[in-house]
Parts: structure tokens; C-alpha cells; sequence
């Protein structure tokens, strides 16, 4: 497949849709397996997304930005709001009813108080039930909470540097990490 954004791109997702999010502010979002390209979504003058997350249903958009602002979108009317104040990464629960934003030092799951991390978060994902969440760290941590609760149950693994990206396993028994040194 090769779609054509139509300038710089800052973040891709390919998912039921493909969407990407480019350096002047666009969001566009194409219909699979034919791209066809759907109504685009657009953010103000300078405020460049930075990552792009659709909920379960394709329907709705998390977008964080470049000046830690989180929008969620609804792809239908192509109307946004703001979600919290900071960001830098924002992914929806299994079910698609809540929303988990990381920002440097904070994770906001829902309505949930926002948790103090102790620490520089890099990466996030939701357990495929929606029950825990795990967070990767700069320093090579990766903790686990309970989604519903946010109390920390454990430190899962320490890898060697920074942990840029996570995945459950699609029965929730095993949790992936991949790290700025090259291996997962």
C-alpha cells in the first residue's frame, strides 16, 4: 500500500485505517484496503501532531502534539477537544470507553487522579482485557498498573536503554519491550 500524505510526516498508524499527521498540521485518514482518503482533520496554525492513536472502533482520533497539547477527535463531524493539558503519547483501552495519556513524568488513565511515574516515560499499552497498563521508561524500567484502580503492581522487566515501544501478547500473558539498543 502506499499512500501519499502530501508533505513532511511526523506520525503514521496503520491500523483498520491508515493515518498520518504531518508537519503542517494535517491529520489525513484513509479508508482500507483502496485508500481512499476521508475527510482530513486539521489542527491550528503550527501545532504539529506529533503521534496519532484510533480508538477500536475507527471512529475517534487521540492525537498528541508537538506542544504537549492532546486532542481527541471525532472523525465523523471532524470536530476536536482538548484533552488535559500535556502529552506526549495517548492510546485508548481495548474497549475503546477510556483514554491513557503518558506525558514525561505523569500517566492519566480516564477520570483517574494522574499518577506520578518517578520517572521519564517513553512508551505505553493497554493489556488486550483493558485491566493493566504497562509503561516503558527512559532508564530501561517497565512497570504494570491496574487500568481501573492505577495502583502499581510490579516492575516487569529492565532492559538495557530506553523502552521505546510495548505489546501484549493478544491473550495478555506476555508483554514485548524494544529498546533504543536494537533488540526486544
Amino acid at each position: 500500500i502506499s499512500i501519499r500524505h502530501g508533505g513532511e510526516v511526523s506520525a503514521v498508524l496503520l491500523d483498520r485505517r491508515a493515518v498520518t499527521a504531518g508537519l503542517d498540521g494535517s491529520v489525513r485518514i484513509w479508508e482500507l484496503p483502496a485508500p481512499e482518503l476521508l475527510p482530513r482533520v486539521r489542527s491550528k496554525e503550527n501545532d504539529i501532531p506529533f503521534s496519532v492513536e484510533l480508538d477500536p472502533t475507527g471512529s475517534t482520533l487521540a492525537t498528541t502534539h508537538a506542544d504537549g497539547g492532546v486532542r481527541i477527535w471525532d472523525l465523523r463531524s471532524g470536530k476536536s477537544r482538548q484533552e488535559g493539558s500535556s502529552g506526549i503519547l495517548a492510546f485508548f483501552s481495548p474497549d475503546g470507553k477510556r483514554i491513557a495519556v503518558l506525558d514525561d513524568r505523569h500517566l492519566r488513565i480516564g477520570d483517574l487522579k494522574p499518577i506520578d511515574l518517578g520517572g521519564t516515560a517513553a512508551s505505553g499499552a493497554f493489556a488486550p482485557d483493558g485491566a493493566r497498563l504497562a509503561v516503558g521508561f527512559d532508564d530501561g524500567r517497565v512497570a504494570i498498573w491496574d487500568a481501573l484502580s492505577g495502583a502499581e503492581q510490579k516492575i516487569a522487566m529492565r532492559l538495557d536503554g530506553s523502552v521505546d515501544a510495548l505489546a501484549f501478547s493478544p491473550d495478555g500473558s506476555h508483554l514485548a519491550g524494544a529498546h533504543e539498543g536494537g533488540t526486544a
